[in-house]
């Protein structure tokens, strides 16, 4: 009987050590890199003070090499020490940042109805390293308080489901033929969103920034965006820019400023210092209640 009992314990015992060891094999790798599923790599406070994976030293900012692989996920919030703290550093291109619903947070407050920032400095929320960096992808979580901007990446960046305020420069500083959807960037202290040519925004909301709500370069489509009160312009659109379907509440400046070959459509100005400068009107605008001229 105490033989049996024996056995039976020994066996349970070896499946409680094998199954434990095929759960740390699906969820780790050497060096220490934690994978949260699917291959998915895993940044948090805990790792980023160590070294998070390959090529990754401890401390800020998080060094993103692409060594362990090209997708990762935030899983807890990180803090950053100082304006001069960069939080996520990409250093390699097709990389996916996945926050995860959490927040990079610096310690720059910007505020007031002409916003100014208390700190500023060198570091940012999320940067690419350099311009040579591109197709980066950065979604679904807070950047704020960076003492330079909130995200700066370069091109063929896609950035969605996003709020990015309160950083000493721009919320999004972008390359070109880059994505913007549902991002809401406010209390900036230069443009909410800043993007080179033949980009794309939309369904994004810019608010209170000392700058431009949104600065386009040529060939970029801004639509279904709202822009209120911005310090300098609600859009500034450069050659080629079309913006449509957008609504321009208490801009200062002009609520939307575009290059001769620029045009716009199906937009409504509601109370701003100036409506329109420049541009082709094509349609269905309204300004103050009534058709636009």
């Amino acid at each position: 009987m105490q033989s049996l009992l024996f056995e039976t314990f020994m066996a349970r015992l070896r499946h409680h050590f094998i199954r434990t060891v095929i759960v740390s094999i699906a969820f780790s790798v050497p060096g220490g890199v934690l994978l949260a599923s699917d291959g998915v790599l895993e940044i948090n406070a805990v790792c980023a003070a160590q070294g998070c994976f390959t090529g990754d030293l401890p401390g800020y900012p998080v060094s993103i090499t692409g060594a362990d692989g090209s997708s990762y996920v935030l899983t807890s919030d990180l803090i950053l020490p100082d304006e001069n703290t960069t939080g996520v550093l990409i250093r390699t291109n097709h990389i996916t940042v996945d926050l995860g619903g959490h927040h990079i947070d610096g310690p720059v407050v910007c505020e007031g109805a002409s916003v100014v920032c208390d700190l500023t400095g060198t570091g940012d929320g999320i940067r690419a390293d350099g311009s040579s960096i591109v197709g980066v992808e950065v979604s679904n979580g807070i950047v704020s308080g960076a003492g330079r901007n909130g995200i700066d990446l370069g091109d063929q960046s896609i950035v969605r489901d996003l709020r990015v305020m309160s950083n000493a420069s721009d919320g999004l500083d972008l390359g070109s033929g880059t994505i913007v959807e549902r991002v809401v960037s406010s209390f900036n202290a230069e443009d909410g969103i800043d993007v080179d040519s033949n980009s794309v925004i939309r369904a994004s909301t810019t608010q209170s920034n000392a700058g431009n709500g949104i600065r386009a370069s040529g060939g970029t489509v801004v639509s279904n965006c709202t822009l209120a009160d911005n310090e300098t312009n609600g859009v500034l659109g450069l050659s080629g820019t079309l913006v449509s379907d957008s609504t321009f509440v208490a801009n200062d400046g002009d609520a939307l400023q575009l290059n001769n070959n620029s045009g716009y459509r199906g937009n409504v100005f509601a109370g701003n210092s100036n409506n329109i400068s420049g541009g082709v009107n094509l349609g269905g605008n309204l300004c103050d209640l009534l058709l636009c001229p």
